[in-house]
């Protein structure tokens, strides 16, 4: 019997990617920093990814943190065939996938979640599958759970509709493959806006929006645009839907986004920022900022002792904190939404400093001489600061065996079959994972297969071989043989001094 697809596409396989922001600590977080009091539970929870495709976030998450329990469930079985294969090769064993469609969801015996998770999958279906992951969500959700849903969203979407629209008419008359009807379609729009189509020239936005098109994958732009159903939503439609499941909205995954003195540009704060009713504020700034996708949180308050507000400082007191980026490159000018924050006391560096690659709790902070000066209240203002800008992560508190057991094989597959461009690598200390980029996997490689001159040449050799140019700090092509070498062995000795050491002080590599 064949399978019903619901209207989505099946013919290519969905391109995967890891998302941190589905990471269970920073949704905790973002809870805690809205008010919320989410379950600390952070060393041993259930999670749960609808529409989990290949498994690559679901596989690093589970790979990240071992004593905890994931469920895995998307229709299709090609995509969960490839997510089992890759947790079986890398033993993987808190990780279970289930070809199920959202419809199946009310009639399987699954356990109960502290986290439900879909991304790439509310605005892409029926309302009436909707109606399924909402009922799943108010029946297998425990109270004080956490929702993470995205969207595509309205009004920033509205014009991405009508471009959809355009390509579908044109290229769905074809009998062709899926992936000649995509780049057809994209090939209509391109003719129109390159022929001064009016309806281009009064919408100059739409051009911009085709020439992304034209760099992007095929096989995403198939899959974000080609399915039957396609329903960018208001915040107030999915607001309302999350209701009927007994949730209450908990904020943005962009830790940015949850303060409104910041996600509001100047000339708006004064008549918003008043405001108490919240919902009403995420409303208002998707109007202005023309906001076309979100990744909400929701929660499910405990029914029967409520919520209680958490301080910073309590909130602070469940995490600990790192920083990724060295001191000397930390950027302490943080952008907002209208202006740049900048972070330039002396109480900032200090905990940069501190924190590089060594992740450490708000006690353990305070322990320090550098802090002495400093009180608790002080030290947990500079650290919610420091991760607005991204450049500090919230990490799991320290345990025992975060630094007890071997190096991951997931972690060690990646590492091996790197060929270029980012990967993301399993971080126990973080409970997610972290980003490395080519050219420093080029450089960690050399330094640990060669010495001296050897390993720069090495490198220069790689990025030739990978057409890929080297560049200084400033953007600035390095040309000679000379220069390039010089500048490789100065990044040679940056990588030795603090990226390895960073990566062994988050678990990533022995």
């Amino acid at each position: 019997m064949q399978q019903n697809t619901h209207g989505y596409v099946t013919e290519l396989d969905y391109v995967g990617n890891y998302y941190d922001f589905q990471s269970p600590v920073l949704l905790n977080y973002i809870a805690g920093l809205n008010g919320m009091n989410p379950p600390d539970n952070l060393q041993n929870f259930d999670y749960c990814e609808l529409g989990c495709g290949k498994g690559v976030t679901l596989n690093l998450l589970a790979d990240a943190n071992p004593d905890s329990h994931f469920i895995g469930i998307d229709f299709n079985e090609s995509h969960i065939q490839a997510a089992r294969q890759q947790a079986e090769d890398c033993d993987i064993k808190n990780v279970r996938y289930f070809p199920y469609s959202f419809d199946q969801l009310d009639q399987k015996d699954l356990p109960e979640f502290d986290y439900i998770v879909l991304h790439g999958v509310y605005s892409w279906i029926s309302p009436e599958l909707r109606g399924h992951i909402v009922n799943f969500i108010r029946r297998k959700l425990k109270p004080g759970g956490v929702v993470m849903v995205s969207y595509n969203a309205l009004p920033g979407k509205a014009l991405d509709k009508i471009l959809r629209d355009m390509m579908l008419t044109y290229a769905n008359t074809q009998d062709v493959s899926l992936l000649e009807k995509t780049s057809h379609g994209i090939s209509y729009l391109d003719y129109l806006a390159q022929h001064k189509a009016p309806f281009f020239q009064q919408n100059p936005k739409a051009i911009d929006k085709v020439a992304l098109l034209k760099k992007q994958d095929m096989r995403y732009v198939a899959h974000e645009y080609f399915g039957e159903h396609w329903n960018p939503l208001y915040f107030s439609d999915v607001y309302k839907e999350m209701q009927t499941a007994g949730m209450q909205f908990a904020g943005q995954t962009e830790i940015m986004a949850n303060y409104a003195n910041l996600a509001f540009p100047s000339g708006f704060q004064d008549q918003f920022n008043q405001s108490s009713d919240r919902i009403s504020l995420e409303i208002h700034r998707d109007f202005i900022l023309n906001n076309g996708f979100r990744r909400d949180v929701y929660i499910k308050p405990h029914t029967s002792t409520g919520q209680q507000d958490l301080s910073l400082d309590q909130l602070l007191q469940r995490f600990a904190f790192v920083s990724l980026v060295s001191p000397d490159k930390f950027n302490f000018d943080i952008k907002t939404v209208s202006s740049v924050m900048k972070l330039h006391g002396d109480i900032y560096k200090q905990l940069v400093d501190l924190l590089y690659g060594q992740a450490q709790s708000l006690n353990q902070l305070m322990q320090h001489p550098a802090m002495q000066p400093h009180t608790v209240e002080q030290v947990a203002d500079a650290l919610q600061k420091l991760l607005i800008g991204n450049e500090m992560r919230i990490a799991l508190k320290p345990t025992t065996n975060q630094s007890e057991g071997r190096l991951s094989l997931l972690n060690q597959q990646k590492l091996r079959k790197m060929n270029g461009g980012q990967i993301w690598l399993s971080s126990p200390v973080l409970g997610a994972a972290v980003a490395v980029n080519e050219l420093d996997m080029l450089l960690f490689k050399a330094s640990q297969e060669f010495s001296g001159d050897d390993a720069a040449r090495n490198v220069v050799d790689q990025l030739h071989k990978r057409g890929k140019k080297l560049v200084d700090e400033n953007g600035n092509a390095i040309d000679s043989d000379e220069s390039r070498k010089k500048y490789v062995a100065e990044l040679l000795e940056q990588t030795r001094r603090h990226f390895i050491p960073c990566l062994q002080g988050l678990r990533v590599i022995e």
